[in-house]
């Protein structure tokens, strides 16, 4: 008996049905891979708005506007990392989350599950760091001077870092139960002399790499954040000044620095513009790269107080 001939696959047999997912959808799904990372981001960071007209708890008004920074732009592995803030404007809240886009993607929302849509800040590690928000802050303010603007520059460029008084409480309440020392016109005044010291004529160059300095001991020493910087020893000057403030010493292993591949074509020099009200505005540049002097320094009371300690070198806090 001869056996009947097995038929030969015309390629319509290797089709799913309507029911089953394709085996290259399969595949991309379980290396990460069907996920276009930039384009979720582009729809995730406005809130994917507009929006179908449906009934919906997350309104447009309190949405905060998160943003993110490649810190491992060379790695090999195969997975991508980087930093995450939920708040822009918060940048002392942030995380770093790795993984393939689909992680990253998972990442990002289940952090937006824990911290609420109304959130102001996230603490990372699970409340394993102490938070820093609630402490006095102290703000630095740079500005670029004015003859060494560049062509067809309106405007300066600027920058703003910030400290965290670890320790220290407006709050007769907290400073009772012993959690943190009452703040006192001495310290701001001890505080505000090293300011004009150390920050007298002080250059911050402003590049298009990233240093970032997080960690533990960073955190303790309210100084966990970032800076665009020329080079990764422009940043490490530049936290260094911030640390002695306080006559603490930066903690080299919470360093890392990061820089794009190709930073001329990322970051452009041209300005974009945009219409705002019939009339046309050129946008900030991205990363620009120019000195920043050192202009003034403020104490920022969680009460929302704001003071002023220093001016270009001169102690004005009374």
């Amino acid at each position: 008996m001869v056996p009947p001939k097995t038929p030969k696959p015309d390629g319509k047999q290797l089709l799913p049905t309507e029911s089953e997912p394709t085996l290259l959808f399969a595949i991309k799904e379980l290396l990460g891979g069907s996920i276009d990372f930039d384009e979720w981001w582009d729809e995730w960071k406005k809130g994917f708005y507009p929006r179908q007209q449906t009934t919906t708890n997350y309104k447009q008004v309190d949405w905060k506007i998160p943003k993110f920074t490649d810190i491992a732009p060379n790695s090999k592995s195969g997975c991508r990392t980087i930093e995450y803030w939920r708040d822009r404007d918060a940048q002392e809240s942030s995380v770093i989350l790795s993984g393939t886009p689909s992680d990253l993607v998972r990442h990002i929302i289940q952090l937006e599950y824990e911290g609420g849509a109304g959130g102001t800040s996230s603490i990372s590690g699970k409340n394993s760091k102490p938070p820093l928000a609630g402490f006095p802050a102290i703000k630095l303010i740079f500005v670029q001077p004015l003859d060494q603007f560049s062509k067809n520059q309106t405007a300066p460029v600027m920058g703003t870092k910030i400290i965290r008084c670890v320790g220290y409480t407006e709050s007769d309440r907290v400073a009772q139960f012993g959690s943190a020392e009452k703040i006192k016109p001495s310290d701001v005044k001890k505080w505000s002399t090293a300011i004009a010291k150390i920050f007298n004529n002080y250059k911050w160059s402003k590049g298009r790499g990233c240093l970032s300095y997080s960690g533990l001991s960073a955190r303790l020493q309210g100084l966990e954040g970032y800076a665009y910087s020329k080079t990764r020893a422009d940043g490490i000057a530049l936290f260094t000044a911030m640390l002695k403030i306080f006559d603490r010493k930066p903690d080299d292993l919470c360093f890392f620095w990061s820089e794009n591949n190709k930073p001329e074509e990322k970051y452009k020099v041209v300005q974009a513009e945009t219409v705002v009200l019939g009339t046309k505005q050129k946008l900030a540049a991205l990363r620009p790269i120019a000195d920043v002097t050192f202009d003034s320094a403020w104490l920022v009371l969680p009460s929302k107080v704001t003071i002023p300690m220093v001016k270009r070198g001169v102690v004005v806090y009374k």
